[in-house]
């Protein structure tokens, strides 16, 4: 398995964990900001998602060819994983930052709710939206993530859905809790978070001020922008998209 990890792309002398994917992916920040709360250090196979999708080695690792993959080294058969929820949910178990991995089994419950909410719900009412207004395209994109003509009036039924959508984790927050379980950021913030930082980087009230009702979502943004992790992994990248 580690010359595997090592035609992969990974150094020659692989050893603790590395990251495979490209730094454009929200996936992979995910676990680059995760892995940066819970103090857990990496190092970074930053290849393409095409890229790594033809090596050969990095199929064997990961069949489903996609991003991000985890791996870590520290065995003589090497850990992997592959679904960028749970490799977050991992790191923050594993990490050192108490309260980032709720130990109760409740709240634990209610921050894998938030991680799924983030994955399965904003972020594919989220992506009509940010192809279209931040780059002209409609969506799902063509063959090789090319661009394709933008329909308007399907680009307002996605912000009316995102709206929708965004509702659910402005009105979770009414209760005037700082972060999404409480007043402790955990690993139940990591999937919502990465997806309002491309709502808000569409202006300062979502895409047309659309969602400049959402007090309470906005400072919870303004909240996570505070922290040096989520500015370096999260809104840096996505600048550069």
């Amino acid at each position: 398995m580690r010359d595997l990890v090592e035609r992969a792309g990974a150094p020659s002398a692989a050893s603790g964990s590395i990251l495979f994917g490209a730094n454009s992916s929200s996936r992979v920040n995910k676990v680059q900001w995760a892995a940066a709360e819970a103090c857990v250090e990496f190092s970074q196979v930053e290849e393409p998602t095409a890229a790594l999708k033809s090596n050969d080695a990095y199929l064997k690792l990961n069949p489903k060819g996609t991003v991000p993959t985890w791996v870590e080294c520290d065995a003589a058969t090497p850990f992997v994983l592959n679904e960028s929820n749970t490799i977050v949910a991992h790191i923050a178990e594993v990490g050192q930052t108490d309260g980032f991995y709720p130990r109760d089994s409740r709240t634990k419950s209610l921050a894998w709710q938030w991680q799924e909410y983030g994955e399965t719900t904003l972020q594919p009412a989220l992506s009509p939206v940010w192809w279209g207004v931040k780059f002209g395209s409609g969506y799902p994109l063509g063959p090789g993530s090319a661009l394709v003509p933008l329909d308007e009036a399907k680009l307002e039924l996605a912000v009316q859905r995102a709206v929708r959508a965004w509702s659910a984790v402005d009105d979770h927050l009414a209760d005037g809790r700082l972060f999404m379980l409480g007043d402790t950021l955990t690993f139940g913030d990591v999937a919502c978070g990465v997806h309002v930082n491309r709502l808000y980087q569409m202006g300062a009230g979502g895409p047309g001020d659309r969602f400049e009702h959402m007090g309470r979502l906005r400072a919870w943004y303004e909240r996570l922008l505070e922290r040096p992790a989520y500015t370096r992994f999260v809104v840096e990248p996505t600048r550069q998209v």
